[in-house]
């Protein structure tokens, strides 16, 4: 009897599927390319086709605070939603928020060139330059603990983290 019940109690659990899909296996340059766009789109608060320091330093801050908050960096793949996981992450301190806020002014100084305005093909660089620099063995496609330092990047955790 106890069997019984135990296989039904066990039959009737249902598992729920998070908000985002399965973790990532790979993740390719195309990918990530197309995940840029869309969260460029995102991030581009007033429509005008470009990002200005305000609304770049407000994505950096937000994404920062929900990979630490969530665990991991989503990408889009294949029409739907991959999850790659941070190796690990510290509570979000006032003291990292004024790191990623000096790194995203930094990151947006280098890639929004002269003119002081991002656009959607700069905020595609920027992001590629995170796979390139996660790409370990330089193939072009991102496996295993390469995701992991790829989600670092991305959430902006400190290299000791990473």
């Amino acid at each position: 009897i106890l069997a019984a019940g135990a296989g039904l109690v066990h039959a009737a659990s249902v598992e729920t599927d998070g908000a985002y899909g399965a973790p990532a296996t790979q993740l390719e340059a195309a990918t990530v390319a197309a995940t840029a766009k869309s969260v460029f789109n995102r991030a581009d608060l007033d429509n005008d086709g470009t990002l200005s320091s305000d609304e770049f330093l407000t994505f950096a801050v937000v994404s920062a605070e929900l990979a630490r908050l969530n665990g991991f960096v989503p990408v889009d793949y294949a029409g739907g939603v991959r999850t790659a996981a941070l190796p690990r992450a510290e509570a979000w301190t006032a003291a990292d928020r004024a790191r990623v806020e000096a790194a995203a002014e930094r990151d947006y100084a280098l890639f929004a060139g002269g003119d002081q305005r991002m656009s959607g093909e700069e905020f595609v660089a920027m992001r590629l330059e995170s796979l390139t620099a996660a790409d370990l063995d330089r193939n072009g496609v991102l496996t295993g603990s390469e995701l992991s330092r790829f989600a670092a990047i991305e959430a902006r955790l400190p290299a000791r983290q990473s």
